[in-house]
């Protein structure tokens, strides 16, 4: 039932031996899927361990949610006698029961039932669940006897003008890594322009695209293990699967993408949830939530949170105060929603959800705390003890932006020239400039910064809070940011031997409290406070003389430090790791996702209630007295055309418009 969890009287297990002996087996796990839509759903992990009651005896524990949904579920064992036996499975399926309403959260069911519906729009538009891959990436299908070859882009549109309406099947593989042919349940495209997308190349000059919270896998322990494309790194090992054999390859690197395709692709693979790709890649089943997303609340997550009931609940409310402000709508009660004012039901679910998106498009600004980008930080290539000394801003340029700015601005030229008649000497100038551009000073730099930067071995100084000392850590991202909307602060501070050394920050930004060894926000930092600071690798204490806002209208820029969550400047100043909460990427790009999806709510709401206004206007018009005697419409009167009045100005002899 709903909002309980399985007993030893409900999914258990009896193993026994060829000579019908209780024993232990080896390897004994279980998966659980949602089976309600006649799709095996993922639910929770991949690997559940059971209980042990006895020798032989066993029993799943499996929590089933209040908001479950009602009907088939299932359980897959795993069941391996001995490590040297074969892997079997069995099947068990159960009945999830349960009234339509959820448990009550308000008191209300018909409010409960409310917040049931938010969540569910809320989590199918999420554009954080659209994991996908590259247009062109090549996948192999099976219908039925034909065995076909197609890029993804091609397999959508196929499928989307009904093509392949006797269904296909996939190469996927199994938890064991077993190869088999699986049932593709859907297909589909995602605008992904506002989304990191990553090139992930192996050492044997394959390749894959997709977004980078599309997850691939690697091996643990001889189990697939789902990762997410953006955390894997140059040398890591990546599921690589040849003819029929599941192995793994290294990846060389891992390239996030300065100019992003517009739109990728997705399947959607029953039961293994993954399919083979042509170049032989292991890609998880991308139109699916990942398995840590449980169920409806655990696909509407911020930060790694849930919406609570009582925000939803919140934008609900302020939903029904906006629509009652748009006359001639007036007086809808929220409780009524589900009763006569139901007509109004949808408009409010719809303007609810833009709260909710504004709600976190205004979170992820908020959360962008950063530092100028004047700003030098001294980084290190590998294991090579060379060291390069500069700007934030540079380092951002190099990283993601100095190719194209560089074509961006020799077009610009190009413009100009060709205005003025100039077009060959220009084509000349822009060859000549491309060949030598390569081969410049700084092209050199951006190219060693970009590749340790890719491979995972850009390094910069950070303090190692379990060790007390000071070590060099990778960076993993390097980011820019509006911040206009926030005060930016210059913090003013003396070294013990005198040196002055400043830091431009925004005001949520925090440095490092000397006597505590804990961050501390840069607006509550006070005059003679003393920072973690750093001299000749050894730590020292900086004094605050001064800190105070400065007017600063330039982009600041972030660095994301996994692990430590902390870097040191060149200036010595210690400064907290500028924008991963919970690894959990914040920038812009995630703030305009969610501003899209609440433009989008917003328009449909608008619609909504125009509609309703008019229907409004039409009913209050037909309810009010007529005028005369024989007015029905436009086109007139039952019996007579026209309008007839109280004067008789329409003769009664004349003919009857029909």
């Amino acid at each position: 039932m709903r909002g309980t969890t399985t007993g030893p009287n409900d999914l258990n297990i009896t193993v026994r031996n060829a000579l019908s002996q209780l024993i232990d087996p080896f390897r004994l796990e279980y998966t659980v899927y949602d089976y309600t839509t006649n799709v095996e759903v993922l639910m929770g992990s991949p690997v559940n361990i059971p209980v042990k009651m006895s020798t032989g005896q066993y029993y799943a524990q499996v929590m089933i949610p209040a908001d479950s949904n009602v009907g088939d579920w299932r359980l897959r064992w795993t069941i391996q006698e001995t490590a040297a036996d074969p892997v079997y499975q069995s099947v068990q399926e159960f009945n999830v029961v349960g009234s339509n309403v959820i448990t009550s959260v308000t008191g209300d069911p018909n409010l409960d039932k409310l917040l049931h519906t938010l969540r569910i729009i809320l989590r199918d538009n999420n554009p954080d669940r659209n994991y996908s891959v590259d247009g062109g990436e090549k996948v192999t299908i099976r219908i039925g006897t034909k065995i076909l070859s197609a890029t993804m882009k091609k397999l959508w549109k196929l499928y989307k003008d009904g093509g392949l309406k006797e269904g296909f099947e996939v190469r996927s593989v199994t938890k064991d890594c077993k190869i088999e042919w699986r049932k593709v349940t859907d297909v589909t495209r995602h605008d992904v322009s506002r989304k990191s997308q990553y090139k992930v190349s192996l050492d044997n000059y394959k390749s894959c695209r997709a977004t980078g919270d599309h997850s691939l896998f690697s091996l643990d322990k001889g189990m697939l293990k789902d990762i997410k494309t953006a955390d894997f790194i140059s040398g890591s090992d990546l599921v690589f699967v040849t003819d029929n054999n599941v192995g793994t390859q290294k990846i060389l690197s891992n390239r996030k993408l300065i100019l992003p395709t517009k739109y990728m692709y997705d399947l959607s693979v029953e039961s293994n949830e993954n399919f083979i790709l042509d170049s032989g890649i292991l890609a998880h089943n991308s139109f699916r939530p990942p398995s840590k997303e449980r169920f409806i609340q655990g696909q509407t997550q911020v930060f790694g949170f849930i919406w609570e009931d009582e925000e939803l609940l919140e934008y609900l409310y302020l939903a029904v105060d906006d629509l009652n402000s748009r006359p001639p709508v007036t007086g809808i009660i929220i409780n009524d929603l589900w009763g006569g004012a139901q007509k109004w039901r949808t408009a409010v679910i719809m303007r609810a959800a833009a709260f909710a998106c504004f709600a976190i498009a205004m979170n992820w600004i908020a959360d962008e705390f950063s530092i100028g980008k004047d700003e030098k930080l001294t980084v290190k290539v590998g294991d090579v003890n060379e060291e390069e000394t500069l700007p934030i801003e540079e380092l951002f340029t190099i990283i993601y932006g100095e190719k194209m700015i560089a074509y961006q601005d020799l077009a610009r030229q190009g413009i100009d020239e060709v205005r003025h008649g100039k077009f060959i000497a220009f084509c000349k100038k822009f060859m000549r400039q491309i060949k030598l551009w390569p081969n410049s000073p700084k092209n050199i730099l951006r190219k060693r910064l970009q590749g340790a930067f890719e491979r995972g071995q850009l390094y910069i100084k950070s303090y190692v809070q379990e060790t007390k000392a000071v070590a060099w850590k990778p960076i993993k991202d390097v980011l820019k940011h509006n911040a206009e909307h926030k005060k930016i602060m210059n913090v003013l501070t003396t070294k013990r031997n005198g040196d002055i050394v400043s830091l431009i920050v925004t005001e949520d930004h925090s440095l490092f409290n000397w006597n505590t060894m804990e961050p501390i926000k840069t607006s509550d930092i006070e005059r003679n406070f003393k920072l973690i600071g750093l001299n000749n690798d050894n730590f020292d204490a900086y004094d605050v003389r001064t800190i105070q806002p400065v007017p600063y209208q330039d982009p600041v820029y972030d660095l994301s430090v996994p692990g430590t969550e902390n870097f040191f400047t060149t200036s010595g100043l210690l400064a907290h790791n500028t924008y991963s909460i919970s690894g959990v990427s914040l920038d812009i790009e995630k703030s305009s996702k969610y501003q899209s999806m609440k433009d989008e709510y917003i328009a449909e709401y608008d619609k909504l209630v125009e509609a309703a206004k008019r229907s409004v206007k039409i009913v209050k018009g037909l309810r009010m007295q007529k005028f005369g005697t024989g007015i029905m419409s436009a086109l007139g009167p039952l019996s007579r055309p026209g309008v007839q009045s109280r004067r008789s100005m329409i003769e009664s002899s004349r003919p009857v418009w029909i």
